[in-house]
């Protein structure tokens, strides 16, 4: 059986241990939910790419259908009127161009939402990053000053003091080292 000092700084070394253990148990537990809510974000993120694209192409596909309809209908009314020639190819002409001009707008537009898209995925992740830096993770140099405080204090509680007699001696001996010059 020990004594109460050191079973005090048995104590207090095996609690400032395992607060340390848990302290650090948890800023991985906070780290790992952050990490988990920002692989979330990246899913949406690429559902979301997904979804601009679809929808791109819908548009695109979309727009050459009712091109072919308007080339359709535009031919149809030369091919009654009895035009042809140069303004029949001037209005098949017209209605490709305005046709490309759309899909090229189409393509501009998911560009640009796709960008917009990339800067919220790129502050999602400094976001992230800033939250996962700012937890507050235990300093094992601080944990090695709390035992050392431990330790410090069971030194000064079982230094044996010394003795009046120890003392008296002592300083007899002082004076006599001096009165004779040693």
């Amino acid at each position: 059986m020990c004594d109460v000092p050191t079973a005090l700084a048995l104590i207090n070394t095996s609690a400032a241990l395992y607060g340390y253990v848990q302290q650090n148990a948890m800023a991985d537990q906070q780290q790992a939910g952050i990490e988990e809510g920002y692989a979330l974000q990246m899913r949406q993120l690429e559902d979301r790419y997904r979804q601009i694209n679809e929808n791109a192409t819908d548009e695109v596909s979309e727009r050459a259908r009712e091109a072919r309809a308007e080339l359709a209908r535009v031919r149809a009314v030369g091919a009654e009127s009895g035009l042809g020639g140069v303004s029949q190819t001037r209005a098949e002409s017209e209605t490709q161009m305005l046709r490309s001009n759309d899909i090229a707008i189409i393509e501009s537009n998911r560009q640009n939402t796709l960008k917009a898209a990339q800067y919220g995925g790129e502050a999602a992740r400094l976001e992230n990053t800033s939250r996962i830096r700012s937890i507050n993770r235990p300093s094992l140099v601080g944990t090695g000053l709390q035992i050392a405080g431990v330790g410090a204090e069971y030194a000064k509680q079982t230094k044996d003091t010394p003795s009046t007699e120890a003392v008296k001696a002592w300083k007899d001996w002082d004076r006599t080292r001096k009165t004779k010059g040693l």
